[in-house]
């Protein structure tokens, strides 16, 4: 992944953490899904190719959906959208610049209804959702090495 990739990643996330409790947020790799009453969104951060991006962002909202159908009888649509500062030329997904992603994932009329919000999260958090785990997840494993821990033995 580029760093222009991971720049983005954090960029999202950042935005991600501030949601609403009513958004339901949730990650495979470096995709993000957001579910709440304006919506559901696949995230993607646009990489070297915005228009690759795009496409793998279009055929992951439809993947979404058709697991979803599985479990709930109204499935809402999943909008592809790539985090990227200039349109896109590709009908697979909308471009939509991390300083306006905020608005887009909060403003507008109510979609999803608050029962539907909540059969998703628990859909997310029962593992129902084939590759989405609740929340975000980091791809890569980080430890803390300056955090104490006070449950190791000492050595002898």
């Amino acid at each position: 992944m580029t760093d222009l990739a991971n720049a983005s990643l954090d960029g999202i996330d950042s935005v991600l953490a501030g949601l609403p409790p009513a958004c339901v947020v949730a990650s495979s790799g470096v995709a993000r899904l957001v579910v709440g009453p304006p919506g559901a969104f696949v995230l993607l951060p646009s990489g070297a190719d915005p228009s690759t991006t795009a496409e793998r962002a279009g055929h992951l909202a439809a993947t979404t959906r058709a697991a979803l159908a599985e479990h709930v009888s109204w499935v809402p649509f999943i909008d592809a959208v790539v985090i990227h500062d200039t349109p896109l030329r590709n009908g697979s997904a909308t471009s939509v610049p991390l300083d306006l992603l905020p608005e887009t994932l909060v403003e507008g009329p109510v979609v999803i209804d608050p029962s539907t919000v909540a059969m998703i999260r628990h859909l997310l958090d029962e593992g129902q959702l084939p590759n989405w785990r609740t929340g975000v997840c980091s791809e890569d494993g980080k430890i803390d090495l300056c955090e104490p821990v006070d449950d190791v033995p000492a050595a002898s």
